[in-house]
C-alpha cells in the first residue's frame, strides 16, 4: 500500500519517506517512554520528600492501621 508521496519519485521523495519517517516515528516514541518514566520518577520522588519532611501527617489514620 504507497502513499501519495511514493508514487512520486522527484527530489528524494522517496528516501526521505523511508529513511527519516521510521527514524522520526522511533525517536518520538522512545522520546515519549523517556519523558513519561521522568514524570514518573519525579512525581514518586515529590512524594517521598513530602512525606519525609511531614512524617506525622497521617497520624489521623494511623490510628486505624496498627
Amino acid at each position: 500500500m504507497k502513499t501519495l508521496l511514493q508514487r512520486t519519485d522527484s527530489l528524494g521523495e522517496l528516501f526521505i519517506l523511508n529513511k527519516v519517517e521510521p527514524t522520526l516515528k522511533l525517536l518520538f516514541s522512545i522520546t515519549k517512554i523517556v519523558y513519561t518514566n521522568l514524570l514518573f520518577v519525579i512525581f514518586i520522588l515529590y512524594y517521598a520528600t513530602y512525606y519525609k519532611q511531614y512524617p506525622g501527617s497521617n497520624a489521623k489514620l494511623s490510628k486505624y492501621f496498627q
